[in-house]
């Protein structure tokens, strides 16, 4: 499973269309004052949901690349600073499919991201209980 998930946060009518034109589905989402389970409340409204969802990490950038581009077009026009977001991407790595995993992030990927006010986190994990303790 190599995973990519969009994290905004921002004005909640902007969240909304963007939800709407981009037909994302959802995994959570806050509103503004929200109840933190820390005790506090959210500062902002937001979203995570997942974008793709692929076997292998080279088939998982194309699809990144392809959202992006329906993120930015979605944009056109309206006020970028209003939101911030995270796109976070996950590679499985440690089984026999996947031992190493790797995802290049080209210089125009990198110029795309920042100027759709998104930053980028990777990770790489053991497939689900494929937990291997160090000797």
């Amino acid at each position: 499973m190599n995973l990519a998930t969009l994290t905004v946060e921002g004005e909640a009518d902007l969240l909304s269309e963007l939800i709407d034109d981009l037909r994302l589905a959802v995994d959570s989402r806050w509103n503004k004052g929200d109840q933190l389970r820390t005790g506090g409340t959210h500062s902002t409204s937001g979203f995570c949901a997942t974008v793709a969802d692929t076997a292998s990490p080279g088939r998982l950038l194309p699809e990144i690349r392809a959202f992006l581009e329906d993120y930015e077009r979605v944009l056109e026009g309206k006020d970028r600073t209003r939101l911030s977001g995270e796109l976070g991407v996950g590679i499985t790595v440690g089984n026999s499919d996947q031992y190493i995993g790797s995802i290049l992030f080209g210089a125009s990927d990198m110029l795309k991201l920042g100027q759709l006010n998104l930053t980028l986190s990777v990770s790489a994990y053991p497939p689900s209980g494929q937990v291997h303790a160090g000797t």
